[in-house]
């Protein structure tokens, strides 16, 4: 469970699991609770822990103007070495030896002298190849920018705390133009802004109001690129060079488990999603210590829009590529060397068979559209708070009531339900005494899971959550 300022905020998207995108620079401060007395107050929801983010406000003063700029790369600590093609197919040679007496057949996997040198020196690096996928899949360093600009002050009337960011997050897998038409690279950038203002309309009375947001656009390749791994750890570096010197793409359909990953990833098309979010909450907190001393009750209300987009996409059904075995070598006729000549075509292009030559269809672009997961949730608070000492006793009481109803799409709304009370007690700051009781409700239970005599007689709909707290502080 994450709250800032007080309002839960979910980081749940499409059933995933995404980041809550709150710029740093933003925050004042973060705390953890894990123990069972402190996350008591959030029943059910504060089973896992729960993470509660406060942002920075204004003080009085002048204004106060200051802008942040973060320029970082990142590289890829370590990634287990393979290798080459000579010194695998070496071993290879080793260990089909030893294996001779018990397995004859494996004679047939022997790799000839010759070829082995092939392989060494890279007489035909076209036919022999020694790759290195890593290096090919990856950057040296992925580069990251972050700027941010706040401005804090204010009056005896009213405080603010105003904030805007930008982050851009490069990645460390190497794409590029091969002359498709655009670059697929993975990479996402955030725009987020914050308004922080506290009214105190009079000596006990203040009205704080928090504006905040972003937007976020992740840029991904539209073709494989969560098989990517395979051509990171599983292609042979023997098997065919990424491209042939004519510019074509390498890759052979009998190879069913060793597809070209690289030419996958980069002609694969293009896909964007974006993301907006709008948080808006209003407290009021009034004293009432002219009641009596360390009275005060205090209202919450928060509504949050939250909608994402995908688009504008580019769609591309991938790239001719070819194959050249390496017996064109000892090809005698052009006819011999053309059927050592394999050629792949993608999308409908099945052979040449019709009779047709082939002609690479045009990448389409689809436009930006909206999905149907618009996520609103509103959340009000009401809460009465009792603050006192009494010489060398210390009282505190908590009653708080609150609702959050939320829908995505064109779902049924969702509810959930709390109703919270705490009572602490100290005394001289040396002994410690907790009290909690949470009754949580929601509208995914039944209301009535029993009924005698047509009476309901038990319900699951609530819960009650209580918690028992002691301690002694050794120092005092």
């Amino acid at each position: 469970m994450i709250l800032v300022d007080g309002v839960e905020r979910f980081t749940t998207d499409g059933g995933g699991i995404r980041p809550l995108d709150i710029d740093p620079s933003e925050v004042e401060s973060v705390s953890v609770l894990k123990d069972a007395a402190a996350t008591a107050v959030f029943g059910v929801k504060g089973a896992n822990g729960v993470i509660m983010i406060t942002t920075k406000r204004g003080k009085i003063g002048k204004p106060t103007l200051s802008f942040e700029s973060i320029f970082s790369a990142s590289t890829i600590s370590k990634i287990p070495p393979v290798l080459g093609s000579y010194e695998g197919n070496y071993l290879k040679n080793l260990a089909i030896e030893h294996e001779l007496p018990v397995d004859e057949n494996s004679w047939g996997d022997f790799v000839p002298q010759e070829i082995l040198g092939f392989y060494r020196d890279q007489t035909y690096p076209e036919l022999y190849p020694d790759v290195d996928w890593t290096d090919e899949f990856t950057n040296d360093y992925a580069f990251s920018q972050k700027y941010n600009m706040n401005v804090s002050g204010g009056t005896e009337f009213v405080k603010y705390f105003v904030s805007l960011g930008y982050q851009h997050e490069g990645d460390i897998l190497a794409t590029q133009d091969f002359g498709q038409g655009y670059d697929p690279d993975f990479k996402y950038d955030r725009y987020n802004f914050r308004s922080n203002l506290d009214f105190d309309l009079t000596k006990t009375t203040r009205f704080s109001v928090n504006l905040a947001g972003y937007y976020g656009q992740q840029q991904r390749p539209a073709g494989d690129k969560w098989n990517f791994w395979k051509g990171l750890y599983g292609r042979p570096p023997d098997l065919y060079p990424v491209r042939y010197s004519d510019g074509t793409f390498a890759d052979y359909e009998g190879f069913d488990r060793f597809e070209n990953s690289v030419s996958r990833l980069n002609f694969g098309g293009l896909e964007n999603e974006n993301r907006s979010e709008i948080n808006t909450d209003f407290f009021l907190n009034q004293d009432l210590s002219f009641i009596t001393e360390g009275l005060s009750v205090g209202v919450k209300v928060s509504y949050d829009n939250r909608f994402n987009t995908l688009g504008p996409d580019i769609n591309d059904d991938g790239v001719l590529e070819k194959y050249i075995n390496p017996d064109i070598l000892y090809a005698q006729t052009a006819e011999d060397s053309a059927q050592n000549i394999i050629l792949k075509y993608p999308g409908g292009f099945v052979n040449q068979s019709h009779g047709y030559n082939f002609v690479d269809v045009p990448n389409s672009r689809q436009a930006e559209r909206a999905q149907n997961n618009i996520y609103r949730a509103l959340y009000y608070e009401a809460r009465v708070n009792y603050v006192r000492d009494f010489g060398k006793h210390g009282v505190t009481l908590l009653g708080l009531f609150n609702r959050r109803e939320s829908v995505t799409g064109s779902n049924f709304t969702n509810f959930r339900e709390d109703w919270v009370g705490r009572f602490t007690y100290n005394f001289d700051k040396r002994y410690f005494l907790e009290v909690n009781g949470a009754y949580n409700g929601s509208e995914k239970f039944g209301g009535v899971t029993q009924v005698e005599e047509g009476f309901a007689t038990e319900s699951y709909r609530f819960g009650f959550f209580p918690s028992f707290a002691g301690g002694w502080t050794l120092s005092n």
